[in-house]
């Protein structure tokens, strides 16, 4: 817990530092903005006092303001629709992005991953360097259905589209995939704080593990 909280110090000063040192003597400088994007899970559904994964994301990084760009029960489009008028209102240094999930039932891979691109697409033309996209969490399906079957080909178009516009992905499916004890007792579906814990620790590492080789700054 120290090593990861010292990390995500590291990594806040490095992005913070510029803004910090343009602002007048005696001024609190505005804190950059981490943007998360998505859906119900993004909004925190079920998480205990909704405290959901992207909130806990936002508390080991406490230099940043967070602001929730989700609707509950949002697919892709509206997000993509929705991005503009959020950029209109924020200009975040960082953005992660967690979609798929409603559009499990209502999409085939094919178009999810040409719809994923142009959603990259919007954070790159608006300047966003740091992006962190979460592959679609594992919600309870099983096995042999064709809901699992078409997270693995979502999952999949993220790990391809993600890294090629120069951004990261974190593996939130494998962090709770088969893990029922995940889920809420209320709906069996979304996560519970567990689940959210679980999720937000993938992004965090994969948002602090590019500067794990940086020098130990307490020396």
């Amino acid at each position: 817990m120290l090593r990861t909280i010292a990390i995500a110090a590291v990594f806040a000063v490095l992005v913070a530092a510029p803004a910090v040192a343009q602002d007048a003597p005696g001024t609190v400088p505005p804190k950059p903005v981490y943007l998360a994007v998505g859906d119900s899970l993004t909004v925190g559904l079920y998480a205990a006092d909704g405290h959901g994964f992207a909130y806990m994301v936002a508390d080991a990084l406490p230099a940043y303001q967070l602001e929730v760009a989700a609707v509950t029960g949002d697919g892709i489009d509206n997000t993509i629709a929705q991005l503009p008028l959020e950029f209109a209102d924020h200009a975040p240094e960082f953005v992660t992005v967690e979609v798929g999930i409603n559009n499990l039932g209502n999409m085939d891979a094919k178009t999810f991953f040409r719809k994923y691109v142009q959603l990259l697409r919007i954070l790159k033309r608006f300047g966003v360097e740091y992006v962190t996209a979460c592959t679609v969490p594992w919600t309870g399906q099983g096995t042999a259905t064709a809901a699992y079957a078409r997270a693995l080909e979502f999952n999949d178009a993220i790990r391809i589209a993600t890294p090629a516009l120069g951004f990261s992905v974190a593996d939130c499916w494998g962090a709770t995939v088969g893990h029922y004890e995940y889920l809420s007792d209320v709906d069996g579906f979304h996560p519970n704080t567990a689940g959210h814990r679980a999720i937000a620790n993938a992004l965090l590492y994969a948002i602090l593990h590019p500067v794990h080789w940086l020098p130990d700054v307490r020396r």
